[in-house]
Order: structure tokens, then C-alpha cells, then sequence
């Protein structure tokens, strides 16, 4: 079967974070109708250029909230727990509020009513939970988090976030800063799938245990100050939510990531 197809396989979706100190100027756009059906046009004016035209699933524009750009994914989580893959991908340069959009505040607050700065990565975690409250199908929930971080300006590593050593498993909110350099991990190639070999998997029970995971990644994620951001990331994390489910008295299951 397919997804529901409220929403195209690919989506594209503009975000425009709030102006900063640091910004010279704003470039002036204008967000407009779908010329074709839904979704939208984006229309930047560079000074000293030709206006330029986009065509986009949405635009957000610089008052959009958390809430908005977490509607505009909320599709893709549903999949998940129906036993769909699905990815929600940030872009943009140093600054641009990657991090912000999929997370929150740096750290994230560990709270079990929603925050309203929350990203997309908590508000999915919840999004989840709901709908296991409202299932009576069997549910597992498992996350996995790892960085891809250049220590020497040349090669990428892959480094587990969750994991107590490069090896072990992890509990949530057990990480220390005091912790030893972890050991790069590996990613290996089996029956045409790719999988990083002794990458932390923890077992959650609802949202909370995910901020908390959450929550110890970004304590261990490398940041650095720059003139735009006084902690901006200096790695790509990639945050794993897998739901395991099973309906009753059925013999096998479905899993979503």
C-alpha cells in the first residue's frame, strides 16, 4: 500500500528566520499563491538583480512558528507509525536556524507539557505517542542518534550521541562532558542497505525519555561561536525514531523509521 497522498513523496517547504543584529540588510521577498494547485511561490529580489521565482510546496515566512513548520511534517510522522519510512531533512547555511527548526533551544528542555519553541523532532516524538495512546495495535519505540563531524578539516566520522562509550548502549540523561573522546564508528554495506555498526539503540516509553535523549546528544554535539550564532553546530546529527508495531492476535508486524 501507499501513504495517504495528502502530501507529494517530496516536499519542499522555505523557512525565513526572524531577522538577526548581525543582518545588514533583509533581502526583500514576496510569497505568493501556487500559480498550479497548491503550495506556493517565492519571489526574491536580489538588489542589483532580476527578481527570481521559486516554486514551493510552502513558505514560512519570517513571523512563521514552530508550530507551522511542524504541521507542514506532520504527514511524514503519520507514515511512520503506519510502517513507512520517512525523513524530514534541514538545509540552509551557518545561522540559517537548522538547528533551531529541528530541535528548539540548545539544550532542549526535557518537560512533559509541550513548549512552544519546541522543533519538529520533539513535536514528532509527541505526534507518535498520541497515536499510540489512541491504537490498540502493540507499539516499540527505539531512537538512535549520531553525528558526522570532520575532526581534522579532511575526512567525516560518524560518532554515537547516545552510546555511554564509541560501543556501548546508553540511558537517557546519563552522558557527562567529562565522558572520553568517543571512537568513530563505522558504516558498513549489507544486502544493498547501509547501517552504522555499534550505533546506539535505546528503548523509550514515551516523549519524555525522547527529549531526554534528545536533550544528552546536543549536550555532546561540537558547537562553535560565530558571528551569527554563539553556539552554532559544527556537525550534521542525524536523529532515528523507529516505531515497531503490532496489531492484536496478527503474527507479523509493521516498522517505520
Amino acid at each position: 500500500g501507499e501513504p495517504a497522498q495528502e502530501a507529494a513523496p517530496v516536499r519542499v517547504v522555505v523557512r525565513f528566520r526572524p531577522p538577526a543584529p548581525a543582518d545588514a540588510e533583509l533581502l526583500p521577498i514576496r510569497i505568493g499563491r501556487g500559480r498550479d494547485g497548491p503550495g506556493r511561490t517565492l519571489d526574491v529580489i536580489p538588489p542589483g538583480w532580476s527578481r527570481r521565482s521559486y516554486d514551493l510546496d510552502a513558505v514560512l515566512g519570517r513571523d512563521g512558528t514552530q508550530a507551522e513548520v511542524a504541521a507542514e511534517s506532520s504527514a511524514v510522522v503519520r507514515w511512520v507509525t503506519e510502517g513507512y519510512n520517512g525523513t524530514i531533512f534541514a538545509y540552509g547555511a551557518t545561522g540559517s536556524g537548522k538547528t533551531h527548526t529541528m530541535i528548539g533551544p540548545r539544550p532542549p528542555a526535557v518537560s512533559g507539557e509541550p513548549e512552544e519553541t519546541e522543533g519538529v523532532i520533539p513535536r514528532a516524538a509527541r505526534q507518535v505517542f498520541q497515536h499510540i495512546a489512541g491504537s490498540d495495535h502493540h507499539f516499540k519505540v527505539s531512537v538512535s542518534f549520531l553525528e558526522i563531524y570532520s575532526r581534522d578539516g579532511r575526512k567525516e566520522e560518524v560518532f554515537d550521541l547516545l552510546g555511554e562509550s564509541s560501543k556501548g548502549g546508553a540511558s537517557p540523561g546519563r552522558f557527562s562532558r567529562q565522558e572520553a573522546q568517543p571512537t568513530p564508528l563505522s558504516v558498513r554495506e549489507s544486502v544493498g542497505d547501509f547501517f552504522v555498526e555499534g550505533l546506539s539503540t535505546v528503548e523509550v516509553d514515551d516523549a519524555l525519555d525522547v527529549l531526554k535523549c534528545l536533550r544528552q546528544g546536543q549536550l555532546r554535539a561540537r558547537t562553535l561561536e560565530t558571528s551569527v550564532n554563539a553556539s552554532s553546530s559544527r556537525s550534521h546529527c542525524l536523529f532515528m525514531l523507529t516505531v515497531e508495531s503490532c496489531a492484536p492476535g496478527a503474527t507479523a508486524g509493521r516498522r517505520g523509521r
